[in-house]
């Protein structure tokens, strides 16, 4: 019974392993390039103590990457 599943899907995935390598190689050349600034907004619809933690450990952690 379990013997011919990889048989079954076996193409299918290589087929969806063979698209995913050609897009990501077709798009080395573009990301090698990529010093876009991107804006971030965050919204915080209340405050309470444990949103406020997790909104300053985002903030700490794009500090940390020099993302800020």
């Amino acid at each position: 019974m379990f013997a011919s599943i990889p048989g079954h899907f076996g193409p299918g995935l290589g087929a969806i392993a063979l698209a995913a390598a050609v897009l990501l190689l077709s798009d080395l050349p573009k990301a090698a390039k990529s010093q876009k600034t991107f804006n971030v907004a965050m919204l915080q619809m209340a405050s309470q103590p444990i949103m406020d933690e997790g909104a300053n450990g985002v903030i700490s952690g794009l500090e940390i990457a020099s993302a800020v």
